[in-house]
């Protein structure tokens, strides 16, 4: 594909400036000339991603609620059953939605006229492989948890299926309910399960991080050619990352200031001033983790390369 065709803002070129500053500036303009649509497609997003899941959760919770009083019986069917189809929803759902998001925010950062059924381009033009990347994405996450979700089994059958069942009808009703003790040999086991836990949470985060920035850019790079496979889609993506992990990291780091004063905001204000910063602050980090792939992918290159690339070089800006 010839990338020399498209026309970008030069007062962004100079490789000097090519920090968090830089990309969270090219964030700021692009936002600037079209804040509503932006805010609004933000929010539109987060309801097609998360809105239905989380609609799921409440009225389950809600059923959970009056069937513990019936039965308990009832209780763990209904949570694996909405389990499932949340996530079946957020596959099916979830990741065309993220796909046709990351094309309005490529529209966006490229000056093009934006519009609000863009959310929906990736329903349109590769809904098959956006769903098979987001469920690919899951099960590799999934892997990345196996450290943390190993010693958890392990601790679920060192005290037994009874003793959480008792937790949990005592966390709904403490007076009513009665915990079993501990048996006093098993205490070396629980104390071995804990400390792998322990470990293996600081495992999975760590590979949760690496993967997150490994494969940051997949959506992007389907959105932005959805004829590309799912496998090339994720070889390209951590072709692209290779060396840049850090320095994307860094982008949301720089964040941090940002998210403490709206937590800040939420608390002062009962969650509204929270709720509004929100609506800033997501679209500004988007963004600019829009504003970083156009550079990473080397986009603005006046050179003729063949992308999406196997080959990082073709992603270093000379």
């Amino acid at each position: 594909m010839d990338q020399n065709n498209q026309s970008y803002d030069t007062a962004f070129s100079a490789p000097h400036r090519r920090n968090a500053d830089y990309y969270r500036s090219r964030a700021r303009e692009t936002m600037k000339k079209n804040l509503g649509i932006i805010i609004l497609a933000s929010f539109l997003s987060f309801l097609l991603v998360g809105g239905i899941s989380s609609v799921i959760s409440s009225i389950t919770s809600s059923i959970t609620t009056v069937l513990e009083t019936i039965s308990f019986s009832f209780v763990l069917p209904l949570v694996a059953v909405s389990g499932v189809l949340s996530t079946v929803l957020s596959l099916a759902v979830g990741g065309p939605a993220l796909v046709g998001y990351e094309k309005f925010r490529l529209d966006a950062i490229d000056g093009k006229p934006l519009k609000l059924d863009t959310l929906l381009y990736g329903f349109r033009t590769c809904f098959g492989k956006s769903v098979l990347a987001q469920l690919i994405y899951t099960l590799i996450s999934l892997a990345a948890a196996l450290p943390t979700l190993l010693p958890a089994a392990f601790i679920y059958h060192t005290l037994g299926a009874s003793f959480f069942r008792a937790f949990i009808a005592a966390m709904s009703d403490p007076e009513a309910a009665y915990i079993p003790e501990i048996a006093e040999q098993t205490l070396p086991l629980l104390a071995l399960g804990l400390l792998l836990l322990f470990l293996g949470l600081i495992a999975t985060l760590i590979l949760q991080v690496i993967l997150s920035y490994r494969y940051a850019f997949v959506k992007t790079i389907l959105a932005e050619f959805p004829e590309t496979s799912v496998t090339d889609a994720f070889r390209n993506s951590a072709s692209m990352m290779r060396g840049k992990k850090a320095k994307l990291f860094c982008l949301d780091l720089s964040f941090i200031g940002w998210y403490l004063l709206a937590a800040l905001l939420g608390c002062c204000t009962c969650g509204l001033g929270s709720a509004v910063a929100t609506l800033f602050l997501s679209p500004y980090t988007e963004h600019a983790h829009t504003a970083f792939y156009d550079d990473a992918a080397n986009r603005s290159a006046a050179r003729e390369a063949i992308f999406p690339s196997l080959n990082p070089d073709d992603y270093s800006v000379d």
